[in-house]
């Protein structure tokens, strides 16, 4: 529902080969690729699957923003990076399915709300099977700690996690603990679905 957006600094450049099985396509962002990423979509009968082969992309924490609440109020600062040895995503009669494992980091990550620079850097984890689940988890000994876990269920996530300021810096960290979800206590609550 966000009408935010952000375009990606530099060019997009693809090829596509379609073919009787479906699409072959190999995509690659000036800003954000060292190499094209590999992206093969075939129709299925009630769907349809994508597989990608590799993937490896650093974006900036500016296209977060994009995706509107509460990101667009924290207006996150940092690295971002996107990584995959395979994935295989199927769509089935209205049903996600997924295949393989991907991650996505941000590193060193601050935000306009909060005076600690950098709060810490966050894993985001998927990994898929029957139910894909998800993993957030904090790395080394970041002022801002997140975690959390979840699952895809149907077509939709459900996400159970905590945010919670590091000692010491719970005064410094209040507010940015406000805007992330709901308060119990000095924790966040962040649900999704």
């Amino acid at each position: 529902g966000s009408h935010d957006r952000t375009s990606l600094p530099g060019r997009v450049r693809w090829n596509m080969s379609p073919s009787w099985q479906g699409l072959n396509a190999q995509v690659k962002a000036d800003c954000c690729t060292q190499q094209a990423i590999a992206l093969g979509v075939k129709p299925l009968w009630g769907g349809m699957q994508i597989k990608v082969a590799h993937l490896q992309a650093d974006l900036p924490a500016k296209l977060l923003e994009g995706l509107g609440a509460p990101w667009n109020t924290l207006q996150p600062q940092g690295r971002l990076s996107l990584a995959s040895q395979g994935v295989t995503i199927r769509w089935l009669n209205g049903r996600a399915m997924l295949a393989g494992q991907a991650s996505f980091t941000a590193a060193d990550m601050s935000s306009r709300v909060s005076p600690l620079k950098p709060l810490g850097t966050y894993v985001f984890e998927i990994t898929g099977g029957d139910s894909p689940s998800v993993a957030l988890t904090t790395q080394g000994n970041s002022p801002l700690r997140l975690s959390g876990s979840g699952q895809w269920v149907g077509s939709g996530l459900r996400f159970s996690g905590v945010a919670e300021a590091a000692p010491g810096h719970e005064a410094q960290l209040t507010n940015l603990l406000t805007l992330i979800g709901r308060r119990s206590g000095t924790r966040s609550i962040i649900t999704v679905g």
